[in-house]
């Protein structure tokens, strides 16, 4: 195994998401200055695929994680353990970087320089929002894991020699949570040369005869899917031909049953159709189909899918955390999220108005391109690995 500067701890790379996407892009790029080893607990065979092909070394440890009870019973056991097959790697390693709990407590453990990329405080632990969308059982169970382990996150967090977070509203709520003022701003980059306007004829000619809404779940209250359906009728009076398309990162068979029936209540399901998980490679051609992509997020400021949304040109709706993305107006709207009827009126703007969504969809691309940018991310990274060497 080839020595390494730079270790990158992760818990998982089981349903590869945002965060997954953000280690990927930021790896590919340190590793030309500083070589990086990624380690995980488990890892899909499509991650171990994606960096096998981007040469960078990714190592599974034990198979289980976050998303294992089995894991969470025995957490202590398998920190130690994890933490035990990885001193002497850490020994031919100058700098430890981790991204989310508990592999920042696995970081300080090895004592190397140790940055952790803080994306959010651990959800499970610090956002009720989060939590509400498990079922009645889940919700015990967590209760319970944040009694036993939430202090192991505190602490962890409030050793790490630097916290890098993705935004200034997650700087501030680390500093309410952590009592930490010192975090780094680092944006989530979007890859501008795949999001950007695609024509997929198959499906433009599939939903031709309506005026298309995105939006993407994972079914938890944080992504406002509620109060966007709740939006969907005051729409559909003045534009009836509208299809709200949904795709969804995580699969919650519950809270999917929950989402059903409040459309069956509203009745608007002749204008939802769930896309499920969408094939990344289709994204930016669902993206370019849309005439507006709408997010009410709570507790948002960066939201993947609103950059990538702007990337493709397309106008987007969101909550008022949002104004580090765009101002209001200026590639789309920012509205309280739990107001559908601002919602609507701001969705109405957008496909009423071709000349205002087309002006908003260019600002949107522009955007992205001045500010958001995976080599700029990089180098907020480069720079906090210089000052620890």
């Amino acid at each position: 195994m080839k020595k390494s500067k730079i270790i990158w701890l992760h818990p998982h790379f089981l349903n590869w998401m945002g965060g997954h996407q953000f280690i990927f892009e930021v790896s590919q790029r340190l590793n030309k200055k500083f070589p990086v080893i990624i380690v995980t607990s488990a890892a899909s065979a499509q991650a171990k695929s994606k960096f096998d092909q981007a040469n960078i070394t990714l190592i599974e440890l034990s198979g289980r994680s976050t998303n294992n009870i089995v894991y969470w019973l025995f957490l202590n056991s398998f920190l130690k353990k994890e933490t035990r097959s990885l001193v002497e790697l850490a020994t031919d390693s100058q700098v430890v970087i981790s991204s989310h709990f508990p592999s920042n407590v696995v970081g300080n453990n090895l004592g190397k320089p140790h940055i952790f990329c803080c994306w959010e405080p651990y959800a499970l632990f610090h956002d009720p929002n989060y939590v509400e969308g498990f079922n009645l059982y889940q919700r015990q169970f967590i209760k319970y894991l944040t009694k036993r382990y939430k202090h192991l996150d505190i602490q962890a967090t409030k050793k790490a020699d630097k916290i890098i977070t993705l935004s200034k509203f997650n700087k501030q709520w680390i500093k309410n949570v952590y009592g930490r003022s010192d975090a780094l701003i680092s944006y989530e980059g979007v890859d501008t040369k795949f999001f950007k306007q695609q024509t997929n004829s198959k499906i433009r000619n599939k939903y031709k005869k309506f005026k298309i809404i995105l939006h993407s779940t994972d079914f938890t209250k944080i992504k406002g899917t509620d109060y966007l359906l709740n939006a969907l009728p005051l729409v559909t009076k003045a534009i009836p031909n509208v299809k709200l398309l949904i795709t969804h990162t995580l699969i919650n068979p519950d809270k999917r049953k929950e989402t059903e029936e409040l459309i069956n209540k509203l009745g608007i399901r002749n204008n939802v159709e769930f896309l499920g998980r969408v094939d990344y490679q289709l994204l930016p051609a669902y993206y370019s189909l849309a005439d507006v992509v709408v997010q009410p997020s709570i507790k948002q400021s960066m939201n993947l899918t609103i950059k990538e949304a702007m990337s493709c040109g397309t106008p987007v709706v969101t909550g008022l955390e949002g104004n580090e993305q765009t101002a209001n107006g200026r590639a789309g709207f920012l509205v309280k999220s739990s107001n559908s009827q601002e919602i609507a009126k701001a969705v109405l703007k957008i496909l009423k108005n071709s000349q205002l969504a087309h002006k908003m969809g260019k600002n949107g691309r522009q955007i992205i391109l001045d500010k958001f940018s995976w080599d700029s991310v990089t180098q907020v990274f480069i720079n906090s690995i210089s000052l620890l060497l």
